[in-house]
């Protein structure tokens, strides 16, 4: 046998429209009433809205440490516990606070601060997507997404070691080996040039 759905839909007429009576909470166990007054028949409207501020993109060099405040409001009828989540697709250190979860009241709110750190060999125009969810204790089936971008500048780089030093003989051949390394977050291309002195032994 299916059982019937008997929970009333937000846009339902019988919203907030019976009278006030001793029966404290619903079919379910949820408190009535949850608004303005309490609802015609067995269900009591538990209204679930976590509501967080939008995201940004940003662009930053390797090893920088941004800062992003977002604001959660519960824009629900009844208190939440929201759990929260956040975390870079590319596995960047992402830290939050208040950490792991934040309580709230109906039409309350509370900032959000994730720091991000860069890691400081992130290749140059790579774009790692930082996401912060906050998931209702009410109904797990929602939640609420922020997503910050950040994009990775371009840094220039270059180191030719070491310096070498020899006493060389006439019509004889001496070898330096120099090791040239790209200290940059991209892959580039260097002319090479030569300067030669001579300085005779007086």
């Amino acid at each position: 046998v299916v059982q019937p759905d008997l929970h009333l839909q937000v846009t339902s007429p019988l919203t907030n429209t019976a009278r006030p009576s001793i029966v404290k909470e619903d079919y379910w166990g949820n408190p009535r009433p949850l608004d303005a007054g309490p609802e015609i028949g067995a269900d009591e409207i538990m209204v679930v809205r976590p509501v967080l501020s939008p995201g940004r993109a940003v662009s930053a060099f390797p090893g920088e440490v941004l800062t992003f405040t977002h604001v959660l409001t519960n824009a629900g009828n009844y208190p939440d516990l929201y759990t929260l989540v956040a975390e870079s697709n590319l596995g960047w250190t992402v830290t939050y606070t208040p950490p792991f979860t934040v309580s709230l009241g109906v039409l309350k709110s509370s900032p959000i601060t994730i720091v991000v750190t860069l890691p400081p060999t992130a290749t140059a125009y790579s774009t790692s997507t930082i996401l912060l969810r906050a998931t209702s204790g009410n109904e797990m089936a929602i939640w609420a997404t922020a997503v910050n971008t950040v994009t990775v500048l371009r840094t220039v780089a270059v180191t030719l070691t070491p310096d070498l030093e020899a006493i060389g003989f006439q019509n004889y051949t001496t070898t330096y080996t120099h090791i040239l390394t790209n200290a940059g977050n991209y892959t580039d291309t260097f002319g090479l040039s030569r300067v030669a002195t001579y300085e005779p032994n007086n």
